[in-house]
């Protein structure tokens, strides 16, 4: 008898979890995951249906990648949900400061909540979003904390990675 029955599925979810998560490139949609996963549960009800003893190894391998695969497409699922299209040129946003600004080289960088985009009509959209924003200090602006309100001009995009 085995003591915990959904350990190994547990280690195929979090091995689904982790590997698409670091090396799926992000250009994949979880689409193309979805419809295999489809295939793979089929194959489970098939090999279920037939419950053949000497089969049992092949029903827990196709049941253990399906485990894989349903942890893989979580996470390009919940990627695709974090996306969002900003603008390619630069704005006027409003914002409430998040984080400490910490200190990187010559510029300080924050976690700031964009709440609203001026629109070219002079008009504002809302936008809820959390960026990280890096700015260069000056010495005639007092620094920035906390809950402070900033209105700045910026082009947001992906950040980089300073690895690569």
């Amino acid at each position: 008898m085995i003591a915990y029955p959904l350990f190994r599925l547990t280690i195929c979810l979090a091995a689904g979890i982790f590997l698409f998560d670091t090396w799926w490139p992000e250009n994949l949609s979880w689409q193309y995951g979805a419809a295999i996963w489809l295939l793979l549960v089929g194959a489970c009800g098939g090999l279920f249906w037939l419950s053949h003893w000497r089969w049992r190894w092949l029903f827990g391998g196709v049941v253990g990648v399906t485990f894989f695969l349903w942890g893989g497409i979580s996470v390009l699922h919940q990627r695709e949900t974090v996306q969002y299209s900003w603008d390619g040129a630069p704005a006027i946003y409003k914002g409430i400061v998040e984080s400490v600004p910490e200190v990187r080289g010559k510029t300080l960088r924050a976690e700031v909540r964009v709440e609203m985009q001026r629109l070219s009509g002079g008009k504002w959209k809302r936008v809820d979003r959390n960026i990280l924003l890096s700015w260069m200090p000056d010495s005639l602006s007092s620094p920035l904390a906390c809950g402070d309100s900033v209105c700045f001009y910026a082009k947001v995009s992906r950040p980089f990675s300073e690895k690569e």
